[in-house]
Formats: C-alpha cells, sequence, structure tokens
C-alpha cells in the first residue's frame, strides 16, 4: 500500500519529517523535535510504502 505524504523542513532545527495529512490542514504542522510551527517550509511530496499489512 502506498501513501502519499507531505515533506516539511523545520528552518529552526534543521529537521525534516513527512506528514499524512491534506494540504489544507497544512497549517496544524509542528515540528516533532522543537514543537515550532513559525518556521516549518513544505519541501514536496513523497510517497511511503507499506508492506505485510
Amino acid at each position: 500500500m502506498n501513501i502519499l505524504v507531505h515533506i516539511y523542513e523545520c528552518g529552526g532545527c534543521v529537521v525534516t519529517f513527512a506528514v499524512e495529512q491534506a494540504f489544507e490542514e497544512q497549517h496544524l504542522i509542528q515540528c516533532p523535535s522543537c514543537c515550532q510551527d513559525a518556521l516549518i517550509r513544505d519541501v514536496g511530496e513523497g510517497e511511503i510504502v507499506r508492506k505485510g499489512e
């Protein structure tokens, strides 16, 4: 099963992370490391492949 995710980068602590959610909910994103949201930027989309469910 392939899951489309948005990839974000935190400009504060330079962490890159992926989130599975609608683009309209982008304003709800927080960095999982420093919990900030002001310096988050969308860097693209990607796919996660889940095997063996």
